[in-house]
C-alpha cells in the first residue's frame, strides 16, 4: 500500500497492526497478572486460548466466544502504563479510535480514498498520486504500534520464561 501510496488501505493495515499489537499487550497484561497472583493459571490459559482461537463466524460455532480488540485494548494500554511506556493512559485506545474513525467510510476515508474527477465523469480511486505531509503523518501511527510489538513481543518472552519456565522450542 506504501509503493502505491493507498493511504486508506495504510490506514486499514495499520489499524490492523495495532490490533496485533494490543493482543500481544493483552498476553502481557494476563501473563503479568497469573505471576503476581491475581489471577489462576486455569484463567490466564483460558484467556489466551480464548484470544488466539475464539470466533463469531458460524465456520467456528464450537469455538470459544473470542476477546473483544476493545478488551485487549484495554487490558494492553494498562500493561504499557505499568511499564512506563506510555506517558497518558489509554494511548493504544486513543490511536485505535482515530484509525478506526479513519477507516469508517466517513469525510476522512472517502477524501483519502478517491476523488471526483470531472474528466472522467465519475469518482476515481486515489492509487499513486501524491499524498499530502498531512497524510504521510498517518504513517507514525505504524512507527508507534510496530515499536511498540517488538517491545511487547520481547516482553511475552520474558513474562512466559518467569511464569512457565524455559521455552523448549
Amino acid at each position: 500500500m506504501i509503493s502505491q501510496r493507498n493511504l486508506y488501505g495504510m490506514a486499514l493495515l495499520i489499524r490492523g497492526h495495532f490490533e496485533s499489537t494490543a493482543i500481544l499487550g493483552y498476553f502481557c497484561n494476563r501473563v503479568s497478572s497469573f505471576i503476581g497472583g491475581h489471577i489462576a493459571f486455569d484463567t490466564v490459559t483460558a484467556e489466551i486460548s480464548r484470544a488466539t482461537t475464539g470466533g463469531r463466524h458460524e465456520l467456528f460455532e464450537k469455538m470459544p466466544e473470542p476477546i473483544s480488540i476493545m478488551t485487549a485494548i484495554e487490558k494492553a494500554d494498562r500493561y504499557l502504563k505499568h511499564l512506563e511506556l506510555s506517558e497518558t493512559k489509554g494511548m493504544l485506545a486513543d490511536c485505535y479510535a482515530w484509525l478506526s474513525e479513519f477507516a469508517h467510510p466517513n469525510f476522512n476515508s472517502i477524501d483519502a480514498a478517491i476523488r471526483l474527477s470531472q474528466e472522467r465523469g465519475g469518482f476515481e480511486f486515489r492509487h499513486g498520486g501524491p499524498l499530502s505531509e498531512g497524510e504521510i503523518e498517518q504513517l507514525g501511527y505504524l512507527d508507534i504500534s510496530a515499536g511498540l510489538f517488538v517491545r511487547l513481543f520481547d516482553e511475552l518472552s520474558a513474562l512466559s520464561e518467569k511464569a512457565f519456565g524455559p521455552s523448549h522450542a
